[in-house]
C-alpha cells in the first residue's frame, strides 16, 4: 500500500487540482524521464498481481529514442500543492512494445508496459516467486 504525504493528500482532494504525472525509464545503458509536457495520455491498471500501462508520448520533435523495449518503467502520479510538485511512484513495469504513429503535423510514440508478475506469467514461470521489498 502506498503512503502519501499530508500535503499531497490535501492537494488531491482540493476543489481545484493541477495533476502531475511522470514516466521514468531506465536500463543498463541509459535513462529517460517524461513529464506532463510530453505525455499525451496514460491508461494504467495496477492490481496486486497484475500491472499494465499504455503511455502515448508526443514525438513531434523526434526526441524520443527508439530503443525502449525491455527498459524498466515507473509511472508516478501527483499534484501541485502547498509543498510544490509532489508525486507518488507506482510499482515498476517493463516496456514490452513500442509503436510509432503519425498524423498530419503530429508524431506520437506509444509504449506498452506490463508488471513483473505478468512478465513471469509470459515466461511460463514454473517456480513460486516471492518479491522482496
Amino acid at each position: 500500500m502506498r503512503t502519501l504525504s499530508s500535503t499531497l493528500t490535501a492537494a488531491q482532494i482540493a476543489r481545484s487540482i493541477e495533476p502531475l504525472w511522470r514516466l521514468a525509464l531506465t536500463s543498463g545503458v541509459g535513462s529517460a524521464t517524461y513529464n506532463e509536457d510530453r505525455i499525451i495520455s496514460v491508461n494504467h491498471l495496477e492490481e496486486p498481481f497484475h500491472g499494465a500501462a499504455t503511455v502515448v508520448l508526443d514525438n513531434s520533435d523526434r526526441a524520443v529514442p527508439s530503443a525502449f523495449r525491455g527498459w524498466k518503467a515507473v509511472l508516478s502520479y501527483g499534484a501541485k500543492g502547498s509543498a510544490g510538485d509532489e508525486r507518488s511512484a507506482c510499482a515498476p513495469m517493463y516496456v514490452v512494445d513500442r509503436l510509432e504513429h503519425s498524423s498530419e503535423g503530429v508524431l506520437t510514440v506509444t509504449l506498452n508496459m506490463q508488471g513483473i508478475a505478468d512478465e513471469l506469467s509470459d515466461d511460463k514461470a514454473s517456480k513460486q516467486h516471492t518479491q522482496l521489498s
